[in-house]
């Protein structure tokens, strides 16, 4: 349900033809005490966003004046997981079997991993950077293009696969 909200949101957003941001609010003491998501322009810089957007926003949803919460908000453009070119993911939780899964597929031809292994052979670079976030920010869309992109020049072609043992 979560997944589809998010997914939703951003759609209408595109169909609307703007652009999807997720803010996160911090005051003075740099604590967070919030953070939401909002669709605005194309037209709208990342700059424009958290000085003029997400400020009135905050002002009409919370109906507050008080700007000791917005002393440093930070935007980033979210995208949608259709725009992160797969053939499959794998996902699990501890114990499930995705890790003895991912290790066999891996070992067929015509089969292969994003393989931006930072940690250890069994993370992936892409999903454990991300967290458990549910929507892909687009600079991290861009960042996994790039790199599949580079890492084509050097991979067997066949299917290209995701894996994270425990995104939930």
């Amino acid at each position: 349900a979560l997944f589809q909200a998010a997914s939703s949101m951003v759609l209408n957003c595109w169909g609307r033809e703007g652009r999807f941001w997720h803010a996160v609010m911090k005051n003075s003491k740099q604590e967070v005490p919030g953070s939401t998501t909002v669709c605005a322009p194309q037209v709208c810089s990342q700059q424009q966003i958290q000085d003029e957007i997400v400020p009135i926003f905050y002002h009409k949803v919370m109906s507050s004046d008080d700007d000791s919460v917005l002393a440093d908000v930070k935007a980033q453009e979210l995208s949608h997981w259709a725009d992160v070119e797969l053939d499959f993911v794998i996902l699990g939780v501890d114990g499930c079997g995705s890790t003895s899964l991912r290790r066999n597929l891996g070992k067929h031809t015509g089969i292969n991993f994003t393989g931006f292994s930072l940690y250890a052979d069994d993370e992936d670079f892409f999903l454990h950077e991300m967290g458990r976030q549910t929507l892909p920010f687009m600079w991290q869309v861009e960042a996994f293009a790039a790199k599949r992109a580079a890492a084509s020049q050097h991979v067997r072609p066949g299917l290209i696969g995701l894996y994270q043992a425990g995104i939930w």
